[in-house]
Formats: structure tokens, C-alpha cells, sequence
């Protein structure tokens, strides 16, 4: 149980020490084995232990950010109110947090390396699992759509893009946003 435990801290650490790199690096270029074993303070056989290559690492913490982003979701989805849209509403109050806590440096260098990645193509994608998701919270499947692709355009352009929207902007579109799925006493 302990050298279970010890390995997963190893791993986190790894992913921490990837995570800060690319942070500071901005591009896969200067990312190395060599210098995340430094920083994480393994030797490189002991990252390798855990991540066999250079893509399985990027794999793992590109991985690990969609997994904090999952965990984020399932937060606020547990909080919101059992009503009509309460998935929508989850999904917008997690992917449209302060603008500084979503412009993570990370995701587009992440997110660029998983588009170069294999997938397996009978599985279905995360989009196809949202709108599979989003049809099951008793919203119109329309509405819910628009709503999906105006807070993923959101995000596309403040993460990828680096083009952070003007925050009172950005807020009357967040409360109009939830406004479109909160079901509204008669």
C-alpha cells in the first residue's frame, strides 16, 4: 500500500514538474525528459518507470487536465439545483471560471499534442459524451447546443488563442448564458 502511495506522489509530482515546464517553456520544443526528471526530482529511469516516452508523458498530463477539469464539473454539477439544465449549467460554471484561472498557458500545447494523437475510433469522442449528456438534462437540444458551442468558442479563444475577453463582456455573457438554461418560475 505504501510504495503504491509512493507512486502515485512520484507520478504527481511528474505531472506537476510537466505541467510547470511547459508552463515556463510555451512550447514543446524545450520540453525534455532530462529536465522534468530534474525538476521533479527523479532520476530519469524513474520517470521512465512511470512514463515510458516523451509522448506518454505529454499523453498522462494532458490526461490529468482533462481529469481536473472532469473533477470540476462533477463539483458544480453536484451542487446545482435538480432542475431542467442543471448539466449545462455545470458544464458552463466549470469551463468559464475567472478568466485568469482558464487561461492556462498549458491546455493549447496539451490539447495540440492530443490532435496528433491516435485515438481510438469506436470509442465515443468527449464531445459526443457532453452532447449525449447535455440531451439527457431536459433542455432543448438546440438550445443546449448553442449554449455548448458559445462557451467552447469561449474558451477557444481565451485559451488557444491567448485573447482574453473584456471581463464585463464576459460576465453579461456568462449570466445570459445560465439565464438560457435556468428553468424560470411561472
Amino acid at each position: 500500500m505504501k510504495k503504491e502511495r509512493n507512486a502515485k506522489q512520484t507520478q504527481r509530482r511528474i505531472l506537476d514538474a510537466t505541467h510547470q515546464i511547459l508552463l515556463d517553456g510555451g512550447h514543446l520544443s524545450k520540453f525534455s525528459l532530462d529536465n522534468v526528471a530534474k525538476a521533479a526530482g527523479v532520476s530519469k529511469g524513474g520517470l521512465m518507470h512511470h512514463y515510458a516516452s516523451k509522448e506518454a508523458l505529454l499523453q498522462a498530463a494532458a490526461e490529468d487536465v482533462i481529469l481536473r477539469f472532469e473533477d470540476s464539473y462533477s463539483s458544480e454539477l453536484a451542487n446545482e439545483a435538480d432542475t431542467a439544465g442543471k448539466t449545462v449549467r455545470a458544464y458552463i460554471k466549470t469551463a468559464l471560471k475567472p478568466a485568469e484561472l482558464v487561461s492556462d498557458e498549458i491546455s493549447p500545447i496539451l490539447l495540440t499534442f492530443l490532435r496528433k494523437q491516435n485515438t481510438d475510433s469506436s470509442a465515443p469522442s468527449r464531445a459526443e459524451r457532453w452532447s449525449e449528456a447535455f440531451k439527457a438534462d431536459d433542455v432543448d437540444p438546440v438550445l443546449a447546443s448553442i449554449v455548448r458551442f458559445a462557451v467552447d468558442g469561449m474558451l477557444y479563444t481565451e485559451v488557444i488563442d491567448h485573447e482574453p475577453i473584456e471581463a464585463d463582456l464576459r460576465e453579461k455573457i456568462y449570466a445570459q448564458l445560465m439565464a438560457m438554461v435556468t428553468p424560470h418560475a411561472d
